[in-house]
């Protein structure tokens, strides 16, 4: 089974991706075991899809196999499409994803129930050794607010994002959350073409 070095330090969306991957084909590695531990997370990028592509290659120059990596950008309405870029550091680089949800939260607390709507947007990039060009899927999400927490599934904003039968992404099992979220979406178009490459 090829092995593929997956681009983050956020031990549940390491865990999430590998379960991803799996099936696919892949042996996901996290950093630490791919001689990749020194390549600094946040990569900058002007889109969430530069974001991604710019992370992925970092980290596969670094361990010298092929890499993948997941940005996101959580776009409220009420926030002027923020927090946008910043989704992963919203409460600052070292915060807690409690703490994420949590600022959130009081950013849109008087904002009205019918108001509290977002795009959260997902991109999953991935990139070999050697090759210029990168292969990159996109998917939106279109989701609400709720008032406060639900559910202990996922991460990150997971438990802030409400969707279909309005559940958040938090209070449904992995299968559900993979199929209906952002992340799972995006995984789903790359996966056609990750079957291919293993």
């Amino acid at each position: 089974m090829p092995r593929i070095v997956v681009a983050t330090y956020h031990s549940l969306e390491f865990a999430e991706l590998s379960a991803l991957l799996a099936p696919l084909g892949w042996e996901a590695l996290p950093p630490e075991a791919a001689g990749a531990a020194d390549v600094a997370y946040s990569q900058g990028g002007s889109s969430h899809r530069q974001q991604a592509e710019n992370r992925a290659r970092a980290f596969c120059e670094r361990a010298g196999m092929p890499a993948l990596a997941i940005a996101t950008a959580f776009q409220v309405y009420a926030l002027d499409q923020g927090p946008g870029l910043r989704t992963h550091d919203y409460a600052g680089a070292a915060a807690t994803d409690g703490e994420h949800r949590a600022k959130l939260l009081a950013a849109i607390k008087r904002v009205p129930t019918g108001q509290r709507i977002a795009l959260f947007q997902a991109s999953v990039a991935f990139v070999l050794p050697g090759e210029e060009k990168a292969r990159l899927t996109t998917s939106t999400l279109e989701c609400a607010i709720p008032p406060e927490e639900r559910g202990t599934g996922g991460y990150l904003y997971d438990a802030v994002t409400q969707v279909q039968d309005r559940k958040t992404l938090a209070e449904m099992d992995d299968d559900e959350r993979y199929r209906l979220g952002h992340r799972g979406m995006a995984m789903k178009q790359m996966g056609k073409f990750l079957v291919l490459t293993s």
